[in-house]
């Protein structure tokens, strides 16, 4: 049993150096983050363990488990005998997907990072399609791909339905064309970019929004961030009843109000502007009646703006929201 410490975010952190794969190979460190859905997970790792993986890739798996109370231990442990490769288990007692995301990144020892939701069923050239696209451009940072329905009865949410290879260009792609259930990256930016923000995501403060901010900050950095349809994931979410949808839908607004905050705190007037425009249509959407949450909109997205800038008050020409670095927690890994 390894333990390893837990951080805060930073713009440099110290990761472990790994070896630099030779020009025609790459090693994949495949990372599952769950919580307390034991039995979604089976079926993801049962679809994991029935990639394609080519000859040329050095692959790995690793389940984070986020304080998962449930049976998840034992399903961990059931399915590695279908893995011809290594399936580790971390355990993370510290709540949040960003908090699983950042360990699962540590941990790993592959020059390339894939997540997977713990409720997606990955095409069986899912791996494939990673490593030749990270091969193929050195200069790749982030791939992200197309997010389909597993079932048809669930609501039509968190999908990429696109079919045509896109670059990100723009702040909306940050929730429009990537997905966060569904992407890889490569080792060596997040020296660059930081590890994802502690305070975003599902179980954190702000509980969305987490890899919405890592790809926008990665575009800031100058990183290339590709969306490619033949990285393909089904998403067996299971949200069926219009309250799981609102419920959604919530989240994701009043994430993206806080995520506008905390740029507009950094001096990024792009932010501002986005900020802006989302409120404008919301409002207008409510006033004309074309708005499929009316005025719940723009208060979801208000709210989650005003919420950040209470935790984080701002003061003009600052830097940014000063953040509190999080006294250390143990990370298991078996």
């Amino acid at each position: 049993m390894t333990h390893v410490t837990r951080f805060g975010v930073s713009t440099a952190i110290s990761l472990p150096r790994r070896a630099s794969p030779s020009k025609q190979r790459e090693s994949v460190s495949i990372v599952v983050c769950t919580r307390n859905r034991a039995e979604k997970l089976r079926h993801t790792l049962n679809a994991l363990a029935s990639l394609w993986i080519p000859e040329e890739c050095e692959c790995e798996f690793l389940v984070v488990d986020n304080g998962s109370t449930d049976h998840t231990a034992r399903v961990c442990e059931d399915s590695r005998r279908l893995f011809a490769r290594p399936l580790r288990r971390i355990y993370v007692t510290a709540p949040g997907l960003s908090e699983a995301r950042n360990a699962g990144l540590r941990a790993a020892q592959g020059s390339v990072i894939a997540y997977a939701d713990d409720d997606v069923r990955p095409n069986s050239r899912w791996l494939e399609a990673i490593l030749r696209e990270f091969l193929e451009d050195p200069g790749l940072g982030v791939l992200s791909g197309r997010v389909e329905l597993f079932n048809p009865a669930d609501l039509p949410h968190t999908l990429r339905l696109h079919t045509e290879r896109a670059t990100f260009n723009s702040m909306g792609h940050a929730f429009s064309l990537l997905a966060g259930c569904n992407f890889a990256l490569r080792r060596s930016l997040v020296q660059r970019v930081g590890l994802f923000d502690e305070e975003f995501g599902t179980g954190a403060r702000f509980g969305s929004a987490e890899d919405a901010d890592f790809f926008y900050r990665a575009w800031k950095q100058g990183e290339r961030l590709v969306f490619a349809p033949e990285m393909l994931v089904y998403h067996d979410h299971g949200r069926r009843t219009a309250q799981d949808g609102r419920d959604l839908v919530r989240a994701y607004i009043s994430g993206r109000g806080a995520f506008y905050a905390k740029h507009i705190c950094l001096g990024d007037s792009q932010a501002l502007r986005g900020l802006y425009w989302e409120l404008r249509s919301a409002i207008r959407g409510a006033v004309r009646g074309n708005s499929d949450f009316g005025w719940k909109h723009a208060i979801w997205l208000v709210s989650g703006a005003l919420y950040y800038f209470a935790v984080f008050p701002w003061i003009p020409k600052r830097k940014g929201p000063q953040q509190k670095r999080p006294s250390p927690q143990a990370t298991r890994t078996s």
